[in-house]
């Protein structure tokens, strides 16, 4: 989808998160497009309509274009679990370059179409892959990164009740794992190497109460047939390593020809907040830090009207 505006500073690539697809980010869009942004939206391989193919594709889409009230366009009977499966046999085929690879080709159709400067702007696993884009595409068009809770390391959601507590250890292993690949541990390279190949998926389910708590957005993040309900463990082990690729890079050079911003929450459940602190200490950048708020899609949430004003200043800077 390309939000058009005759009148823009900027062409602006918008990148949307794991699980999801491009009419999540729909709101963002029209607001940036209304911020001097001509604005280009795409949903990334194996996501979306690119991963199910339904006649109810604009239904959906037209409910976030138009900031619909009517959930029940959500609700489509055909979504089974053959749909389910058929979205994870997608996935299984993808690879972070893969997608790198084709947002590349996204900034060069942009380039030859316009001589304005580009913003590349990603939610969560769009905040990662946007950062390795701009490391990856080398070009003084890209003036602008916007990183909103971007996925540079991921947490164990937080269970609730009696699982709690299984829930925070089994987070503590996550990121001592991650440390451990970082650092080329022993066992650590092999074990990426079967991750890669497994079959097994992942259930969601927990992570939509600690995506937002206000409980329309928990409704549609449930009832959206173009939002993944399981996700490969090869896929999320995929995103891992783009990851520690990140880490392990200087990005000083980068950091000389485009501008950072960063939002994030230092209570969010679903990436790591000291990652995202510890890259914001590191590298000059704007940043906002919402602490008496805890959730992930800070465009959504109670504070999001500070996130937005946040992304208006910094896009008119």
């Amino acid at each position: 989808m390309k939000f058009e505006n005759k009148d823009a500073k900027y062409e602006c690539l918008l990148l949307h998160g794991l699980c999801e697809h491009e009419g999540r980010m729909y709101d963002l869009a029209k607001f940036l497009q209304k911020n001097g942004c001509q604005v280009h939206v795409p949903t990334h391989l194996g996501h979306g309509e690119r991963g199910l193919k339904i006649d109810s594709f604009e239904d959906i889409q037209n409910f976030y274009l138009n900031n619909s009230e009517d959930l029940d366009l959500l609700r489509h009977n055909h979504v089974s679990s053959e749909l389910e499966k058929e979205y994870q046999q997608s996935r299984e085929t993808v690879s972070m370059f893969c997608h790198l690879e084709e947002l590349e080709a996204d900034l060069k159709e942009i380039e030859a179409q316009s001589n304005k400067p580009i913003i590349i702007v990603g939610f969560s696993m769009g905040g990662l892959l946007a950062l390795a884009l701009a490391e990856r595409y080398i070009s003084d068009r890209v003036s602008k990164v916007l990183l909103i809770s971007p996925a540079l390391r991921v947490n164990i959601p937080k269970s609730r009740g009696v699982l709690k507590p299984f829930s925070l250890l089994a987070n503590g292993a996550l990121q001592i794992f991650h440390e451990m690949r970082y650092k080329r541990f022993p066992g650590t390279r092999a074990l990426g190497r079967y991750l890669s190949q497994t079959k097994i998926s992942i259930p969601c389910n927990e992570v939509t109460p600690n995506v937002c708590e206000l409980r329309r957005e928990q409704f549609i993040f449930q009832n959206d047939p173009l939002i993944a309900k399981r996700v490969p463990l090869a896929y999320l082990n995929a995103i891992q390593e783009l990851m520690i690729d990140l880490r392990s890079k200087d990005m000083t050079e980068l950091n000389e020809r485009v501008d950072f911003g960063v939002a994030w929450s230092s209570g969010d459940s679903i990436v790591n907040p000291k990652e995202i602190k510890r890259f914001s200490k590191q590298y000059k950048n704007k940043h906002i830090c919402i602490d008496d708020y805890a959730c992930h899609d800070l465009l959504r949430a109670q504070c999001s009207e500070r996130v937005y004003k946040f992304i208006e200043d910094f896009v008119q800077s």
